[in-house]
């Protein structure tokens, strides 16, 4: 059988499944329903205790009420197969962000590749890197690549697969005076590009995140990034327009470029070592290196203002959505989950409610105090908590 054959019988097979979906969802729910119409506001979403199947409603969305993120090209005809890999980084010396990695990204991947068909989606892998010291402290289930240059054979080929990835800066890397940055250097290695060239897509996100059932199916056709919280004050737009100039650079007025990527693979891998390049300069520079405190002007926050400056160079800016309500959501949110892709913690003890990463790392956030049964995986920060306790 030729390859144009068995590709257009994979897409009719895969147009059945998909009708079949929407049939049952029309049939049972009442409500009319599309592919990828995720997110949306007015789906009906079953309160769900502890770790259950979100499944049809993460998949579809309503037609009703359609969500502003529709004007952003998140819709058809980008596939629906395309491969993803999750990418992050875990250090050495920091218990906190093993147990993040474990009981958030890896607990929401684990719990979000179960609900949402695997007809209706390409593979969707979690690859962490991690320092070699950690490396035995990840969840046993993922697959160790000892040569990351030999590319991973699923068996078969279309599960899902988490991968860890040893990846130990030299003791002299520049970057340990800012350590941030070996969250994102280690994409600009070149024994791992034909590892992440194997995907389609990466999503670069820390390890204080979850991931829900929805994202399994976000293709969008921009460039998306996770909304910041660094650009408050005119003096800072000011300022990285400064830098702009300074470098040569273009910024075109895209502000509050958060720090989870979503897009082409290629895109991402050719935008990290220049990203790396504005670091440098910042750090190295005596007019930028001057802190001023936050938000004027943070050092603190390097990594924040280099990829700000980094996507406004190299993305047209209609071809960039900068996402400030399904990515990067705080865990805190009531939020319901289908309108969401990806939360974060953000930093802090002045956000109200739960959940709280700084909270969860002091140890207040027991079985006993959020019983699984009381959780309602609908709205994000039950989500969270569900993930963080009860994930596998």
């Amino acid at each position: 059988m030729g390859i144009g054959s068995r590709r257009r019988r994979g897409q009719a097979a895969a147009f059945v499944g998909v009708m079949a979906l929407l049939l049952l969802c029309f049939n049972t729910i009442g409500v009319e329903w599309q592919v990828l119409r995720v997110p949306q506001t007015s789906a009906p979403t079953p309160a769900l205790s502890g770790p259950a199947i979100i499944g049809v409603v993460a998949a579809v969305g309503s037609l009703r009420n359609e969500a502003a993120d529709l004007h952003n090209n998140t819709t058809t005809p980008v596939p629906l197969y395309e491969s993803v890999a999750i990418v992050t980084f875990v250090p050495d010396g920091h218990v906190k962000f093993i147990d993040q990695a474990q009981h958030m990204l890896w607990s929401s991947w684990q719990f979000a590749i179960g609900q949402v068909p695997r007809q209706l989606r390409g593979r969707t892998d979690l690859l962490v890197f991690a320092h070699r010291n950690v490396v035995a402290r990840l969840p046993p289930s993922c697959v160790r690549l000892g040569d990351p240059s030999l590319l991973p054979q699923s068996s078969p080929p279309s599960h899902d697969r988490c991968y860890v990835v040893e990846h130990t800066p030299s003791a002299d890397a520049y970057w340990h005076r800012y350590s941030f940055m070996f969250s994102l250097s280690f994409l600009a290695e070149p024994a791992f590009q034909p590892l992440l060239m194997s995907y389609d897509r990466l999503l670069r996100t820390d390890t204080d995140v979850v991931i829900t059932p929805a994202f399994l199916t976000f293709r969008p056709r921009q460039f998306v990034v996770g909304r910041g919280g660094d650009m408050v004050e005119e003096y800072t737009k000011s300022r990285i327009q400064e830098l702009a100039i300074d470098l040569h650079m273009t910024h075109q007025g895209l502000y509050n470029v958060g720090s989870t990527w979503f897009g082409n693979t290629s895109t991402v891998l050719s935008m990290v070592p220049k990203m790396l390049e504005v670091a440098k300069f910042i750090l190295d520079s005596p007019k930028y290196n001057v802190d001023q405190g936050f938000p004027r002007w943070h050092i603190g926050v390097t990594s924040m203002y280099a990829g700000e400056l980094v996507v406004n160079h190299f993305i047209p800016k209609d071809n960039v959505w900068v996402n400030s309500k399904s990515l990067d959501i705080n865990c805190n949110s009531i939020e319901k989950t289908i309108n969401v892709y990806h939360s974060h913690c953000w930093p802090g003890d002045q956000y109200p409610g739960y959940f709280n990463k700084w909270a969860f790392e002091r140890g207040e956030y027991t079985a006993q105090r959020f019983p699984r049964d009381n959780l309602d995986l609908a709205v994000i920060n039950d989500y969270f908590m569900a993930m963080a306790l009860y994930g596998k």
